[in-house]
């Protein structure tokens, strides 16, 4: 086929697609383009289209795909509609109109890659947008027969609608992306480290996208204020936080960051003045992302599921590249589906939280809770974990932040930071930091510059 007049276009101009020349894109790019047909294969529907025409279409590319894993080609849905069965006009299609929809694509021409990646984007969200509407009017039905509860899931469905990305390899046809990946300078640019050396050395240069990071301590030792350090890390070189709090309000939260950037408790902030922490805040950041942001939204604890965190992040997405995702604390989210027992609730939101970080190609942080008996260990365990080991099963690294007897009575700021559990790296650490909690602020202590990891 030949290439799109609009293909030509600049990007600028792609926003003035109407609806209508993005469905016969969409159309087009269904027919034609495998990898476009696999990302909506789950979630286009023909209800989602006005046109009877474009339903069969979608109908048809379904059938072919089901069956041979390939788009089927403008040609031989053209074949298609011509055949002699012609079994589309049973469905109250009237064949001129089968016949326009045929020549305008053809007419139309294949997308250039770019408008592709444009059409995608925008066809995922067409789609999210008619699933909605579609999941209002049953939710509505629902509510109107008294089960609020599949209303509920009804709109919880719709909202998890989302286009999916092509996550196979191909071995050993494409065994070259083994040492792209791997290569030292790509993790240098997607580990993103939490800014104490011994830890990150462990962590093999720190998170990666899609993994989970959980830091594990007993009540008020500071899991929170990790949470803000890790994020002002990364905000200081140049990557957008999305910081989810589901127990410190908005403001609480942004206190921690602002001590944090400009080295000062907060206190000493305020006595200062704004133009002061403004320069303070320019000078801190000058070496990052001048557009790099921490977005912090207060979410209510035990009423907020991961899929309420993905939805939002979905919108930010929109505006901003986020860089790092912070949920502030894990143990206190809900799953998607309600368990009866504890245990069971907060293994599932952890798998969830994963599932987010490999969803937006994203590492994720969280925290949870130790148990009583750690609040007297020099070093926690895994199995000092609250409530429910699966937590731990799920995360790609589990730290630990405890404290020995000796540094508890005569070095209460200091604590250690050890791996309990991790899916790669030596997972061998034994960081003795300095919590400058007025700060938000963990320091790697000089003396420990040199100390030997554990083995």
């Amino acid at each position: 086929m030949k290439r799109s007049a609009a293909s030509m276009a600049d990007d600028r101009e792609y926003p003035l697609v109407t609806d209508a020349a993005l469905q016969r894109f969409a159309a087009i790019l269904l027919l034609e383009n495998s990898d476009f047909l696999r990302a909506f294969y789950d979630i286009v529907r023909p209800e989602h289209f006005a046109s009877p025409e474009m339903g069969f279409l979608v109908e048809f590319v379904q059938a072919f795909f089901t069956q041979h894993r390939i788009a089927p080609t403008l040609d031989s849905f053209a074949l298609e509609v011509e055949s002699p069965s012609r079994s589309w006009i049973a469905t109250g299609i009237r064949p001129e109109l089968m016949d326009v929809l045929v020549e305008a694509l053809q007419e139309e021409g294949i997308p250039s890659d770019a408008l592709t990646e444009y059409v995608k984007g925008r066809f995922e969200q067409y789609i999210q947008e008619r699933e909605f509407a579609l999941a209002v009017r049953t939710a509505s039905k629902f509510l109107d027969s008294g089960e609020p509860d599949k209303a509920f899931e009804a709109v919880r469905a719709a909202q998890r609608v989302k286009a999916q990305d092509d996550d196979r390899i191909l071995f050993p046809e494409q065994v070259a992306t083994l040492f792209e990946y791997f290569d030292s300078e790509h993790l240098d640019r997607i580990s993103l480290p939490s800014g104490i050396k011994t830890l990150d050395m462990a962590m093999e240069k720190g998170l990666r996208p899609g993994e989970l990071g959980v830091i594990m301590a007993p009540l008020k030792r500071g899991k929170s204020m990790w949470l803000v350090h890790v994020g002002a890390h990364a905000l200081r070189r140049g990557e957008t936080v999305a910081h989810y709090s589901l127990e410190l309000s908005a403001h609480d939260t942004l206190a921690r960051y602002a001590a944090n950037v400009c080295g000062m408790p907060l206190k000493e902030l305020m006595a200062l003045g704004i133009d002061e922490v403004k320069r303070l805040l320019n000078r801190a950041l000058r070496v990052g992302d001048r557009s790099a942001q921490v977005i912090i939204h207060w979410m209510p604890a035990r009423g907020t599921s991961i899929d309420m965190i993905a939805a939002d992040l979905e919108n930010l997405r929109a505006e901003h590249h986020v860089g790092l995702v912070i949920v502030d604390y894990g143990d206190l989210a809900r799953s998607r589906q309600r368990h009866e027992k504890s245990y069971d609730e907060q293994a599932e939101v952890f798998t969830e939280l994963r599932d987010l970080g490999m969803q937006y190609r994203v590492p994720v942080w969280t925290a949870t809770q130790a148990n009583r008996k750690a609040l007297d260990s020099d070093r926690i365990s895994i199995n000092q974990i609250a409530e429910s080991l699966g937590k731990a099963m799920k995360a790609d690294f589990v730290v630990a932040m405890s404290q020995t007897s000796t540094e508890r009575e005569h070095d209460p700021q200091f604590m250690r930071l050890n791996i309990v559990a991790a899916r790669r790296g030596s997972g061998k650490c034994n960081a003795r930091v300095e919590a400058r909690l007025d700060r938000a602020k963990f320091v790697q202590s000089d003396a420990l510059e040199e100390e030997e990891v554990e083995a």
